[in-house]
């Protein structure tokens, strides 16, 4: 549905959505049986949010009605190319989210490949590894698919051809639709979703992306340059929001299809750059947002390449006091880890990092990847 700006109940920020002055402390309500915690890190600010389990089971029952629009069943073989967060676990919690997660995929018919590590060597090798686990589909974000195809133009096709490509995490720009369509044969699936609100909708072959009416209350509100998009949370999740303004963008308002499904157009939402190694690789950006939630003392930040391939990390903590030293040297290592290559890492601490009052800003930008994604 359309509303005005002059709605009587204004809307949830990001920012708003995080309450005190000390890592831990996020809005309080009534524990839950089971929960899951994620992190809002498409605005670089990892603030930790909870789900209960029945409203986690709620979001992935809409997720598997939507994929079955496309002929994929829940328990179909997929490979993600997607991230690997657990990996960065320490401790006894880390442990078992390593141990934990590949079960868990196998047991759900996925087998993930690493969006880490994006040079045309590994993306070949992606590519065969793919073909001989024969999946029905691949889940991905929307940039890592296109390189992946990109790097395997020509090459003989899946035996097994894919049904569909689901992109998420990033808005599905053309290109990468060709490229997945030349490649693998198969249609690009804009997925539609957030840590915070769960799926939120998903592209229907008849086009747009249909909203999960049952399960949020989705609203447009006129801007400047299109519609923001507010999300009224109904399911079960144990952190409820209401009018929440997620920062992201749509050109046109909600339509209603002609079988009575409120839709959206499309999403302009925030991609995220690819990073460069000194050695040339690229790497997806959200790996550095799986290593900047594991340091609670920062509240915000964003990182910049410059043409030499080197980064700068601009943090805001809690308490506004520098970043220790061990902490960037924690980050270093870890990213190196990842990578197994060292980066030049500079990191500067700030007051305050500039951002909208509904979160937006580029958490990460490179002066080389744009022309080469």
């Amino acid at each position: 549905m359309e509303t005005g700006k002059n709605c009587a109940w204004p809307g949830l920020t990001r920012p708003g959505a995080k309450l005190g002055d000390t890592p831990d402390t996020t809005l309080n309500y009534p524990a839950v049986s089971a929960f899951r915690i994620g992190s809002l890190r498409s605005t670089g600010a990892p603030t930790r949010v909870y789900w209960g389990l029945k409203g986690l089971l709620e979001s992935l029952r809409d997720q598997y009605w939507a994929r079955s629009w496309w002929s994929v069943a829940p328990f179909d073989r997929q490979a993600m190319l997607w991230g690997h967060s657990h990996s960065f676990g320490t401790g006894l919690r880390g442990y078992y989210y390593k141990m934990a997660v590949p079960v868990i995929d196998g047991l759900r018919g996925r087998r993930r490949f690493s969006a880490y590590r994006m040079d045309e060597g590994n993306l070949r090798k992606c590519y065969d590894s793919m073909a001989r686990f024969r999946p029905r589909s691949l889940y991905a974000y929307g940039s890592a698919a296109h390189l992946l195809a990109s790097a395997n133009r020509g090459r003989s096709p899946f035996s097994k051809p894919l049904v569909a490509a689901f992109l998420a995490a990033e808005p599905v720009r053309q290109s990468y639709r060709s490229s997945i369509a030349d490649v693998f044969g198969c249609p690009a699936v804009g997925e539609y979703g957030s840590i915070e609100c769960g799926m939120l909708a998903y592209e229907h072959p008849s086009g747009g992306y249909r909203i999960f009416e049952r399960s949020v209350v989705v609203e447009t509100e006129k801007n400047q340059n299109g519609y923001d998009i507010l999300v009224t949370q109904l399911r079960d999740t144990g952190f409820p929001l209401f009018r929440y303004e997620i920062g992201d963008e749509t050109p046109h308002p909600i339509q209603v299809s002609s079988s009575g499904f409120e839709t959206i157009s499309s999403i302009r939402g925030r991609s995220h750059d690819f990073l460069w190694t000194p050695s040339g690789s690229a790497f997806h950006a959200e790996m550095i947002t799986h290593v900047m939630e594991r340091f609670p003392e920062v509240v915000l930040f964003n990182v910049h390449q410059d043409k030499e391939r080197r980064l700068l990390f601009r943090v805001q903590t809690f308490d506004g006091e520098e970043l220790s030293a061990s902490s960037g040297d924690k980050i270093r290592e870890l990213i190196a880890d990842a990578l197994q290559e060292q980066l030049d890492i500079t990191i500067h601490t700030l007051p305050s990092l500039e951002r909208t009052l509904s979160g937006k800003h580029r958490w990460i930008t490179s002066e080389i990847s744009g022309d080469q994604v």
